[in-house]
């Protein structure tokens, strides 16, 4: 059986690594999505415990936003640090096995290579025919 990463802590939702990571944004666009999810529950609350959905629990609807915020907030700290382990991880077996991942060539030689032009074209725009053999 497999135990996960060489001295991970189990159960211990966001460990001690993950304090060198920057903070997400307050203003991420994921943050606003869990606020309106929370304010979204809010109203089906009131409508489930029938009463008037937009007016009633005015300070439970704020509740609900803020602390589906502050819980979508770690949610992606954890997941900025999930994605770093992921990536540093994946980096050092890049380095260490070098063999398996040869360099290539740039991505422009690459395109101008891969790309075939008709005759046709060519006889129409010689300028297009001299940047692609400069570029050959």
């Amino acid at each position: 059986m497999m135990s996960g990463r060489p001295g991970r802590v189990p159960l211990k939702f966001l460990p001690d690594e993950a304090r060198s990571l920057p903070p997400p944004k307050l203003n991420d666009p994921r943050l606003a999505y869990l606020g309106f999810l929370g304010y979204c529950s809010g109203l089906l609350d009131n409508a489930i415990r029938r009463r008037p959905v937009m007016t009633a629990g005015l300070h439970r609807q704020l509740l609900y936003v803020t602390s589906f915020v502050f819980i979508g907030y770690y949610f992606l700290k954890r997941q900025d640090y999930m994605y770093a382990v992921r990536d540093h991880d994946m980096f050092a077996y890049v380095k260490s096995h070098p063999e398996d991942f040869p360099e290539k060539a740039s991505s422009c030689s690459r395109f101008f290579v891969s790309m075939k032009i008709s005759p046709r074209y060519r006889q129409q725009s010689p300028q297009h025919t001299r940047l692609i053999s400069v570029q050959l």
